[in-house]
């Protein structure tokens, strides 16, 4: 994926990726929930290795625009300052997908995580992802254009 990231954001640009792909990476994880004991490997497999694309996709273009106007004299400073975001952002979706396992758990009145649990938090995570698109459409159009300038 991250040798066909820069050529479909200068082809697209960063918002119009990003908000196609905040909707299929909403979509993919609501197709995690239609997984079933039953359903065939390959087909797990082939969704998965869909839905990652996507996700570093999305990633990529989140951390190139993270960059996109900082200066060469506050890169280090903006470096740490995302990485340190970032991972209190996964912290808090950890723990926020650990209570929606706990609640979904509880409601079905089970005392351990079975399939019949787990499958319906993908699609709610997935209505979450959603709602990312409410940032990235008012993204102004010329969002990141300046790191196609410089990869130019």
């Amino acid at each position: 994926m991250k040798t066909t990231a820069p050529p479909i954001l200068r082809r697209f640009g960063f918002k119009p990726v990003l908000v196609v792909n905040a909707v299929i990476v909403g979509v993919s994880f609501a197709a995690y929930g239609l997984f079933r004991p039953s359903t065939p490997h390959w087909i797990i497999m082939t969704v998965l290795a869909v839905g990652g694309f996507f996700r570093s996709l999305q990633f990529t273009s989140l951390n190139g625009l993270a960059y996109a106007e900082v200066g060469q004299d506050r890169m280090s400073r903006a470096s740490t300052t995302a990485a340190m975001v970032q991972q209190l952002v996964q912290s808090v979706g950890i723990g926020l997908a650990a209570a929606l396992l706990h609640f979904l758990m509880r409601a079905h009145g089970e005392s351990e995580l079975t399939w019949q649990s787990v499958s319906p938090a993908f699609p709610i995570v997935g209505a979450i992802t959603l709602i990312s698109m409410l940032w990235f459409v008012r993204l102004p159009a010329d969002a990141g254009a300046v790191m196609n300038a410089r990869r130019g």
